[in-house]
């Protein structure tokens, strides 16, 4: 169940899912949205020295290596801001153990997995959820990103004696933090903006973190250098309108699905990848324990077996469908495609206007 992710007060240590931008229903009806209306992006507006639009044609390299060089230009404090579990205002979720139970626990790898068994699983389920969420954003805006420098986290890892790390703060997100064409509408008198998500309450979301042993921030390295780049390529598709941002999700699933089997199929064997082998220490049944926590919280709740694309289920919790409009479904399949394309329009003007009001505690 999708719980809201920011309040107004300060709040506790998060143990429960929550969900990914400001809550609240957009003020126009669902139904007073039109299934072709263009959706509404923030600061559009073309300034001097924007590149030209590309149009249906996806760019080159030389458009990205110009975007990645405009932010090194533009920002050069490459200081990470951080931020703590009990301080931010984000969904960032630390263990429920304190430093003398993690202490106790340093030097056994299996134990640590252990008391982060629920931390792993949401961990894994809310890469998903926010890789949509990200879809839909960019859903037809012709804003292409590309990967930038991570900038913000909120959630701090664990160090007990002798400084030794203990657990690792975990970024949940394949991409916390993009660059598109927004950056070229930077001036002297406005606040400096990365991507077209800059200033709202995603972006925190996608910046925040899990606490997790080291070994699960280990695979996260590894996924995400075998399939990071794979994601920005689902991204900029929906973003130019080639695919959905449901076609997007149902290609991520299937995907991700086959990478992190195949991991399973090489610790299961321990016939290791050059990449795996240097990434991965520890023992063998610690990965098999891990990965296998990872695939239950990656497609569990997510993926029909039947149709090996995104449950049904899923995707109206995911667009907050009412039961009203659950049952609407029902109906026919275009009936269900047009409801499900006026709430990913609905959802993306939320997330673009939804601003983060400058919620976050100090770092």
């Amino acid at each position: 169940m999708m719980r809201r992710f920011i309040s107004g007060t300060k709040p506790q240590i998060r143990t429960q899912k929550s969900s990914f931008f400001t809550p609240q229903r957009s003020t126009s009806s669902v139904h007073s949205v039109s299934v072709e209306q263009e959706p509404i992006v923030a600061h559009q507006e073309k300034k001097v020295g924007t590149p030209a639009t590309h149009s249906q044609t996806a760019p080159t390299d030389k458009f990205f290596a110009q975007l990645k060089k405009e932010e090194r230009r533009q920002f050069t404090n490459k200081r990470r801001k951080r931020f703590d579990y009990v301080d931010n205002y984000s969904a960032a979720l630390a263990l429920p153990y304190s430093n003398e139970a993690l202490r106790q626990n340093q030097n056994e790898q299996s134990a640590l997995l252990a008391m982060s068994k629920d931390n792993v699983i949401e961990h894994s389920n809310r890469r998903v959820d926010l890789f949509f969420y990200t879809l839909v954003a960019y859903y037809k805006t012709m804003f292409i990103p590309v990967r930038g420098h991570t900038h913000l986290q909120h959630g701090r890892g664990r160090h007990v004696c002798d400084d030794k790390c203990v657990t690792e703060a975990c970024h949940s997100s394949f991409t916390p933090a993009v660059v598109d064409k927004t950056i070229y509408q930077n001036s002297r008198f406005s606040k400096k903006r990365r991507s077209l998500l800059c200033g709202t309450h995603l972006l925190e979301s996608l910046n925040s973190t899990v606490e997790l042993p080291s070994v699960a921030n280990d695979l996260d390295d590894v996924l995400e250098k075998i399939y990071g780049d794979r994601c920005l390529q689902i991204l900029r598709e929906v973003s130019l309108g080639r695919s959905s941002p449901i076609d997007g999700l149902n290609q991520f699933l299937k995907e991700i699905q086959e990478v992190l089997i195949d991991i399973q199929q090489q610790i299961a064997t321990n016939k290791y990848s050059s990449l795996l082998s240097h990434s991965l220490v520890g023992k063998r049944e610690d990965h098999s324990n891990l990965i296998e926590l990872v695939l239950r919280g990656t497609l569990r709740t997510t993926l029909s077996k039947k149709t090996q694309k995104a449950s049904d289920e899923y995707i109206q919790l995911l667009l907050r469908l009412t039961p009203q409009e659950k049952e609407s479904c029902n109906k026919d399949e275009g009936s269900k495609e047009a409801l499900y394309l006026e709430k990913i329009i609905t959802m993306q003007e939320e997330i673009l206007q939804a601003q983060n009001n400058k919620l976050r505690a100090r770092p």
